[in-house]
C-alpha cells in the first residue's frame, strides 16, 4: 500500500467514526434520545388522575414526550418506563412550609402494573393518609427499589403482598403505619 492509500484509509476510518459517534452517541446502534410508548403515557396520566398535586410538581406531565416528564426515567434503548420518582422534593425540617405544600394526595392507581419494566418507585414523604399499601405493589415483578417513607400509607391486609417482589433489592418504609390487628 503507497502512502497516499494509507493516508486515505486512515482519513475514511476517521470520518466513519465521526459518522457514527454523530448518528449513534450512545454506543449501542440507536438515537440517545427514546420516544415514550403512547400506552406507557396513558398509564401515567391515568395514575396522575388519582393524585392531587397542590404545587404543581407534575406539571410537566402534559408534554407528548413523557421520558422528558419531571420524575420518570426510560430506558435508553428500549424507551420502557423503568423510574418513577414522587418523592417529595423538601426537607421537612429545614423547609416544613414547602414540603407541606408539595406533598402529593391521593389513590395510587392499579394502572401501574402496566409498567411491566418499573424498577424504580419512591412515593416517599407525601400524604397518602390512611390508605394501605396498594395490594397490586406485589404484582410489581421487576421492581429492585421500593420507597415508601413517610408516605402515609398503613401496612395492613395487604402487606404480605410486598413479599411478592422476588426483585427487590431495597425497601424503605420508615413512618409506615402497621396495623398489626389488620395481619391476623
Amino acid at each position: 500500500m503507497d502512502k497516499k492509500t494509507a493516508v486515505m484509509v486512515v482519513l475514511l476510518h476517521w470520518y466513519m467514526i465521526a459518522l457514527a459517534i454523530t448518528f449513534f452517541p450512545n454506543g449501542h446502534g440507536y438515537p440517545n434520545h427514546v420516544l415514550c410508548m403512547k400506552r406507557k403515557r396513558e398509564t401515567l396520566l391515568t395514575l396522575k388522575q388519582g393524585i392531587v398535586d397542590p404545587s404543581n410538581r407534575l406539571s410537566s406531565w402534559t408534554v407528548e414526550e413523557c421520558c422528558s416528564w419531571k420524575g420518570i426515567g426510560c430506558d435508553n434503548i428500549t424507551g420502557h418506563v423503568i423510574k418513577l420518582n414522587l418523592r417529595n422534593p423538601y426537607d421537612p425540617v429545614t423547609t416544613f412550609d414547602s414540603y407541606e405544600r408539595s406533598q402529593l394526595e391521593g389513590m395510587i392507581s392499579d394502572s401501574l402494573l402496566e409498567l411491566k419494566y418499573i424498577r424504580y418507585l419512591d412515593l416517599s414523604s407525601n400524604r397518602f393518609q390512611d390508605t394501605d399499601i396498594p395490594s397490586f405493589f406485589g404484582g410489581l415483578q421487576n421492581l429492585r427499589n421500593l420507597s415508601m417513607s413517610d408516605s402515609g400509607f398503613i401496612g395492613g391486609k395487604s402487606s404480605h403482598q410486598l413479599a411478592n417482589l422476588s426483585n427487590l433489592h431495597y425497601l424503605n418504609v420508615r413512618g409506615l403505619y402497621l396495623n398489626l390487628d389488620n395481619l391476623k
